[in-house]
């Protein structure tokens, strides 16, 4: 059965050069968004991750967060860009978050 990753990124006032943000679920680039935007992922149940890389002047990637899809469940991911660190933090704000972490 499967689970849904909804996932959004917070809209952010100026950050000049930014092609596009790449968001990986388990690996594989599954959408390019920009800030601001938000998609739906339908996906299998059980442990996921989820990471984005920002392609602009530089290539920054996130720190991979681990979750937990639930069978039949919804988790919700919401990326963060932060000017101190240059890149995006990923967080779990509601659904099926147990066994959540942020990894390297």
């Amino acid at each position: 059965m499967s689970s849904e990753i909804e996932f959004s990124l917070a809209d952010i006032k100026i950050l000049a050069g930014v092609e596009g943000i790449d968001v990986l679920i388990d690996g594989q680039r599954e959408a390019t968004l920009q800030f601001g935007d938000a998609t739906t992922f339908q996906v299998e149940a059980g442990e996921r991750t989820v990471q984005t890389i920002l392609h602009g002047m530089l290539v920054r990637r996130s720190k991979v967060l681990t979750l937990f899809a639930e069978e039949g469940g919804h988790v919700a991911v919401v990326g963060k860009y932060s000017r101190f660190w240059g890149n995006i933090n990923l967080k779990v704000v509601q659904g099926s978050s147990a066994g959540h972490r942020t990894g390297s």
